[in-house]
């Protein structure tokens, strides 16, 4: 919307046939009638519909000309089918609009008009007329009405408390009817048929993450007992060299005689070796050619091509340019941005004291600079540091949950800048009842999430439903936590358990034992600590062996085999849903082109319409109009088309 409508004074229709003659009003709004509707919800909630429906009847029989008890009444009839319901909807409608009319003024009126219109799935009204009712500057005293739909405490005496919670009220059924309204499109549309088609690609990705650990599991598997048998006799029968070997490697072996015990030579022509088979001998040559190539034993290898690369992102880039291809300009244009991980990187993310910020933000110095102070007011007015924080185990913990399912979501690229606006408008309507929206743009606090930290309980029990139920609709949140689990399992697929280096003239190979070296992509100048005292790592592996290099071999083989077929299914995958990406950016292209063309056509209708106020005499018909501007249209196709021929000829 672009500007706020005054309601319409036009007077009411006279009711339907099915809708009882409009009375006065004041019994409706009284407390008694609040609680006999509070008792039939009581009687619905105990599971007793036939008895509520009973009392529902006798209570409109009573009251046939109460909004309230329409409305009521309406949402008490669960059978959305049901003629009953629809008649009562229409009835409370038809009373809530009439309430309306009589007291213009009133900010209650247009609350309880826009639930009956949210129960009746009518979410653009709902909204337009809660922003109506906003736009109301002196409304009356909402204690007046006695509607019972918002219930006040006794803290809440003064009318600009009670209209305030009202207003607090309202935002949040703008923010329902746009989260409903979202909803029914997703259902309505093919989106739904997406979002299982999503589901089941992450249940896809999660079975592979399983397969795919246990590969990994297989490759550090303890030794079968029988072999634990063999290894525990070869220790036994040498348990006083392996005491001295102990004693030797502890005590009284140096660093550099430790260094080249760990070394090994490097020789162009180990395949000469007779020692090693010709399998190993292959594998080997392989290994040290691409390590001394890349200065790396790690590498991530394309499924479809076989080129390796460095890591898995590298790899990945490869397989969308040169296996998948890339969305057109047009098609890329309409592709949400994600959002950064530097937005919620805010600092410690722990509740503030409201009082005292507002305090602290009252004393800080104006910041007049504009929007080209924008991160000069955030690195000088929003330091975390020197915000009044306070011990609120119960804030703490929620604020920690909604920090952790946004890095969740922006880690798998789920959380777009869209979603970022929508959840900081719902903050900002938040932090009006207590910060003066003034400061709240002053100090940047309305772009930033730094805003989430001066929420109170249930102001961050709804921002936490927020981002999980939007995010539900649109992505299927529960399973995008499955496929950060899977990405984190393969993150762990480069950790190695064995380290090996080059020496800085590549002639050499250096066997690191201990877990806390160096990386092995380091030389052996940046290793200097890496041989420190092995204790009882290196005398175990020189005296009860390893095992057997043939087996050592299979496994690997099996290894790079399984990883390349996982490989190909998870291609297959990225591939679906990059296809799913492409089809849905062309409907959202089409769609905004349409929408476009009809936002064009509507300026010229409301143009017209302007002349014709503003001159009287000679209107040209919409048609005609509609018709000149065709025209005009295929006239600059057909010069565009004529200036790409001449630039070709």
């Amino acid at each position: 919307m672009t500007g706020k409508k005054k309601r319409s004074s036009a007077p009411l229709p006279p009711p339907s046939s099915s809708e009882p003659a409009l009375s006065s009003s004041s019994s409706s709004s009284s407390s008694s009638l609040s609680n006999e509707c509070n008792r039939v919800f009581g009687i619905l909630h105990n599971g007793n519909y036939s008895k509520a429906l009973e009392a529902a009847k006798s209570l409109v029989s009573l009251h046939p000309d109460s909004a309230l008890v329409h409305k009521d009444i309406a949402i008490s009839i669960s059978d959305t089918s049901s003629v009953r319901r629809h008649e009562h909807v229409a009835s409370a409608l038809y009373f809530s609009k009439a309430a309306l009319v009589l007291s213009p003024d009133s900010i209650s009126f247009p609350m309880l008009r826009a639930v009956v219109l949210l129960t009746n799935e009518q979410y653009d009204s709902t909204i337009q007329e809660c922003e109506s009712a906003l736009s109301i500057k002196n409304p009356l005293d909402p204690m007046q009405d006695n509607l019972g739909i918002v219930q006040y405490t006794p803290l809440e005496s003064t009318l600009e408390s009670r209209v305030g919670k009202v207003r607090t009220k309202l935002r949040e059924l703008i923010a329902k009817a746009k989260k409903y309204k979202f909803k029914k499109l997703v259902e309505d549309n093919s989106l739904a048929d997406v979002n299982e088609e999503f589901r089941a690609l992450l249940e896809m990705k999660a079975e592979m993450s399983t397969r795919l650990e246990n590969v990994r599991q297989s490759l550090v598997e303890l030794p079968s007992p029988s072999t634990s048998r063999k290894l525990l006799k070869k220790v036994l029968l040498n348990v006083d060299a392996i005491t001295r070997a102990r004693a030797y490697w502890n005590n009284e072996m140096s660093l550099e005689a430790k260094k080249e015990l760990l070394s090994v030579r490097v020789d162009a022509n180990f395949d000469k070796n007779k020692s090693m088979g010709m399998k190993a001998k292959e594998v080997l040559a392989e290994a040290v050619e691409y390590a001394k190539e890349m200065k790396n034993w790690k590498f991530s290898t394309c499924c479809c091509c076989g080129e390796r690369f460095l890591d898995e992102e590298l790899n990945m880039e490869h397989i969308k340019s040169a296996h998948l291809g890339t969305l057109s300009e047009e098609l890329q244009s309409v592709v949400p941005r994600i959002l950064p991980k530097s937005e919620i990187e805010i600092g410690d993310w722990k509740p503030v004291d409201v009082d005292a910020a507002v305090k602290l933000i009252e004393d800080l110095p104006r910041n007049e600079s504009g929007d080209q102070g924008q991160d000069k007011g955030k690195s000088q007015d929003l330091k975390l540091e020197n915000w009044p924080y306070c011990n609120d185990t119960n804030r703490d913990e929620m604020i920690k949950r909604i920090w952790t399912i946004l890095q969740v979501l922006i880690g798998v690229k789920c959380f777009a800048q869209s979603h970022l606006y929508m959840l900081l408008d719902l903050i900002l309507e938040m932090l009006k009842n207590r910060i003066p929206e003034t400061l709240l743009k002053q100090h940047w606090m309305n772009r930033t999430l730094v805003s989430v930290l001066f929420l109170d309980e249930p102001e961050l029990i709804s921002v936490r439903e927020f981002i999980e139920e939007e995010l539900e609709i649109s992505c299927g949140l529960g399973g995008v936590y499955s496929c950060f689990t899977m990405d984190n399992a393969m993150d762990d697929l480069t950790i190695s358990h064995e380290r090996i280096i080059f020496s800085n003239d590549l002639s050499h190979l250096i066997l690191l034992l201990d877990e806390t070296s160096a990386k092995a992509s380091r030389s052996v100048d940046e290793s200097r600590n890496a041989c420190q005292e092995y204790r009882d790592d290196i005398v175990q592996w020189l005296y009860m062996g390893s095992e057997p290099i043939g087996e050592q071999l299979e496994e690997w083989a099996n290894y790079r085999k399984a990883s390349k077929n996982l490989g190909m299914e998870l291609f297959m995958i990225i591939e679906s849903e990059f296809r799913r990406l492409q089809k849905i950016c062309e409907r959202k292209y089409k769609y905004l082109r349409e929408e476009k063309l009809w936002l064009d056509m509507e300026g010229i209708c409301l143009e017209e319409d302007k002349r014709r106020e503003e001159i009287s005499g000679n209107p040209q018909s919409y048609k005609s109009l509609l018709l000149k501007r065709q025209k005009r249209l295929r006239w600059r196709k057909v010069m565009m088309r004529w200036i790409a021929w001449s630039w070709i000829s």
